[in-house]
């Protein structure tokens, strides 16, 4: 996720359009259309916040029983092993979208 007042990427997309065909342009019309760069970022970390919230809901919510048939599906912590390809599955990591809430732009911040 980008942090507030992170406008790099905005400035990376505009120096190198041929690197990012349908973003630069789009980037272009929105600055000439008189949008702030404080604005464009709000909005982008918002939708990235709404992305993320949604597959960590997904997959909290896909290893249900009869959801899925694959009922160990999901994010696990590994270790154990002598590599990646030898852990094994320690806990499922559970309510992961309640775990990123805090993260969420669009919602005032705790004081």
């Amino acid at each position: 996720m980008i942090h507030p007042g992170d406008e790099k990427w905005i400035e990376r997309a505009l120096k190198h359009p041929d690197d990012h065909p349908v973003l630069a342009p789009a980037l272009k019309r929105i600055q000439e259309a008189g949008v702030s760069r404080d604005d464009l970022v709000d909005v982008v970390r918002v939708m990235q916040f709404q992305i993320v919230d949604h597959v960590c809901y997904m997959l909290d919510s896909i290893a249900l029983p009869g959801t899925v048939p694959i009922q160990d599906f999901g994010v696990y912590v590994v270790g154990g092993g002598d590599s990646p390809t030898t852990d094994k599955s320690i806990v499922r990591l559970e309510s992961l979208h309640e775990q990123v809430g805090s993260w969420d732009p669009s919602q005032p911040a705790e004081v």
